[in-house]
């Protein structure tokens, strides 16, 4: 329904809050089965994805 198939499975989907929203209702009422992305990561729009993929964790201690 709202999700969309991607080339590379293992590629984390790029969703807005509602389509999530609207997946999920779907899944709840039966009208369609639980996406690939049920129970995993989802970005919630592009620059959640930028921004995740961007940050660095140095590890060090304060």
């Amino acid at each position: 329904m709202n999700s969309s198939k991607k080339k590379n499975t293992n590629e984390i989907p790029v969703m807005t809050l509602s389509d999530v929203f609207e997946t999920l209702k779907a899944v709840g009422r039966g009208d369609q089965v639980a996406p690939k992305w049920a129970g995993k990561k989802v970005y919630i729009g592009f620059e959640a994805k930028e921004y995740w993929e961007n940050i660095g964790f140095k590890g060090e201690c304060l």
